[in-house]
């Protein structure tokens, strides 16, 4: 995983520590060759303090409000007046993820919180979706709520159950509404999702099957493997060369959201071909 920092000393220190022999870190210098490294390279996330010290005289969170449109953004920053305006300008653009200095930077919370913010870069060719189709239908807002759930904190759903009762309504009545979006059951909602995450996670240097059933819950990493076939009609192993657009086509039809035509277990996408070259 290719990781860009515009960070001070003490919390690039940390940001390096936590990743030390599974991703690669860059330190870029300034704001405006930050968001040019973006535009040109294929960045997995990037990683910044708003208020960092930087040589040059660039707005530190217009600059990544600009970045949010290319790469997943994961702020980390100090609890400070300043920081809190920041915080609140970077959210109304669809920045949420936040570290704070101090707090909850410990190494091995900060590695699963960045890997956790590249997982949930896929998302958005699938959640926004279905939030569309239960909206058009008139759904209970408890349902948006708890799809949103879902893939914010993927961990927590195993049944079709934790899904009901996170949107406060039985499984039958919840799924009487999937199926009026044009969505599949409960059931299979929770299984995809669990599946693209994980499979997010499998793409990850470093991570084995085990460590991601560990992650996402899984009594056994052979559940995991099995959904995984049970979603996507392939194994794990056949999709680990193949491209995340193609496992996400496979996850959306699961779930019952309209793909493009004659999407197979194909090459990877152009991005994922510049990433692997380097």
């Amino acid at each position: 995983m290719l990781i860009a920092v515009r960070l001070d000393g003490g919390q690039l220190a940390r940001v390096r520590s936590a990743t030390a022999g599974s991703h690669a870190v860059l330190d870029i210098p300034t704001w405006r060759v930050l968001l040019g490294e973006v535009r040109r390279r294929p960045i997995d996330i990037v990683i910044a303090d708003p208020a960092a010290r930087c040589a040059d005289t660039g707005d530190g969170v217009a600059a990544l409000q600009a970045i949010h449109e290319f790469a997943p953004v994961l702020v980390y920053t100090t609890v400070t007046t300043e920081t809190s305006r920041a915080i609140l300008s970077l959210a109304a653009y669809g920045v949420h993820d936040f570290v704070f200095a101090g707090f909850d930077d410990v190494a091995d919370r900060l590695r699963l919180r960045l890997e956790e913010v590249v997982a949930r870069a896929g998302d958005q060719s699938v959640m926004p979706q279905i939030l569309a189709a239960i909206g058009e239908v008139g759904a209970p807002a408890g349902i948006a709520t708890s799809v949103r759930e879902l893939f914010r904190a993927t961990w927590r759903f195993r049944t079709a159950q934790d899904l009901a009762a996170a949107a406060g309504l039985s499984r039958q009545h919840t799924n009487v509404w999937l199926h009026r979006a044009g969505l599949a059951p409960c059931c299979t909602v929770v299984t995809a999702v669990r599946v693209l995450r994980g499979f997010q996670y499998s793409r990850m240097a470093g991570l084995t099957v085990s460590d991601v059933a560990a992650r996402l819950r899984y009594p056994d990493p052979e559940v995991f493997t099995n959904n995984v076939r049970a979603i996507t009609g392939a194994p794990l192993s056949e999709w680990q060369s193949a491209g995340i657009d193609r496992f996400v086509a496979r996850v959306r039809i699961s779930i019952g959201l309209p793909t493009a035509p004659r999407l197979a277990l194909v090459k990877p996408s152009g991005r994922e071909q510049l990433r692997d070259a380097g």
